[in-house]
């Protein structure tokens, strides 16, 4: 199997390039003739102190994910081309439709999730007579910059869920030797690597998307907005809880599905045949466990992959400390 990795990331000129591109592009849109000279309530609300540092989150959010979208994309490409190459045509064809029909349903939920979360909080605190004119415009450009970013993703998260069944059927064949069969740990072990990579990269950047939304609260809390306890720091907790959710149940099914196959290696391998060997195979199933992660329940396995949680604890974290603030 061919091995997937970060070469564009392992450049630093590129990461510069590409992140100083990010935070161009933040500074573009939300300073670049913004607002309007006419707009007295925008410039108000760009005077604001909280503006800067609410810029500055999105700065850093357009950094990581100017910075990773193409060596995500490109690891998603590569991974399922590689997984195309051992497929029958109607196999191949059906897998890709899969993947492409799981990439809009995830569109379609976060978007729609975050218009109703938008919509439902607008209806208890008005905005409109505090935001600069077209702002909503630049959010729906950063929404779906950050959506493209953070899709290949959640989209290599569910091909290693179809690549690690595609092992399990391979460890069914009969005519596999042992030597063949312990060959298919590096497609586990390289199946659960980049798991952790999609889930660290994906963790940061829906993290970042959460906090930015106490940093704009702390816009109209400066400005002392009427109604503002109408808009309480609790509404990035559910963004954070949202995105977290999401995360889990796109991640879960993929853990068990490479446990169980791992399980299902190691019991090819070292099978427990009698009572009486059972002292010579033991030592040897135990080290397949630890080398194939078998013993690594889905907690420690996020616990590994802390960024998992990351949107909500970050979420969590700025809220307290916006409250501490105030």
């Amino acid at each position: 199997m061919k091995t997937i990795d970060f070469p564009r990331l392992n450049s630093p000129l590129y990461v510069i390039i590409s992140g100083s591109l990010g935070i161009l592009i933040t500074f573009t849109l939300f300073f670049y003739n913004f607002p309007d000279v006419s707009d007295k309530a925008g410039l108000a609300f760009v005077a604001r102190p909280e503006y800067v540092i609410w810029t500055f989150l999105h700065a850093i959010l357009s950094c990581v994910v100017t910075v990773s979208i193409i060596p995500l994309w490109g690891m998603l490409f590569r991974f399922v081309s590689d997984q195309m190459e051992t497929e029958t045509p109607e196999t191949a064809r059906a897998n890709i439709f899969n993947l492409v029909l799981s990439g809009f349903i995830l569109a379609v939920i976060i978007f729609a999730v975050l218009g109703f979360i938008t919509s439902l909080s607008s209806q208890y605190f008005d905005q409109s007579p505090h935001i600069p004119q077209n702002l909503y415009n630049r959010f729906y450009l950063i929404y779906g910059y950050t959506t493209l970013s953070s899709l290949p993703a959640l989209l290599g998260i569910l091909s290693i869920n179809t690549a690690a069944q595609k092992t399990s059927t391979k460890i069914d064949l009969l005519s596999q030797t042992k030597e063949e069969l312990f060959e298919l740990r590096d497609e586990l072990l390289q199946y659960r690597s980049l798991l952790q990579v999609y889930l660290l990269i994906v963790g940061i950047i829906l993290s970042m998307a959460s906090i930015t939304g106490v940093g704009y609260r702390a816009i109209f809390v400066g400005l002392k907005a009427d109604n503002i306890e109408n808009f309480p720091v609790s509404h990035a907790l559910i963004f954070g809880l949202f995105f977290t959710i999401l995360l889990v149940l796109v991640y879960v099914p993929v853990h068990l599905t490479l446990t169980e196959t791992s399980r299902k290696l190691r019991d090819a391998i070292c099978p427990i045949t009698s009572i009486e060997t059972l002292q010579e195979v033991l030592p040897k199933r135990k080290q397949l466990d630890e080398m194939l992660q078998i013993n690594v329940d889905v907690m420690s396995n996020l616990r590994q992959g802390f960024m998992t949680l990351a949107p909500f604890v970050s979420s969590l974290f700025a809220s307290i400390i916006g409250d501490i603030k105030l």
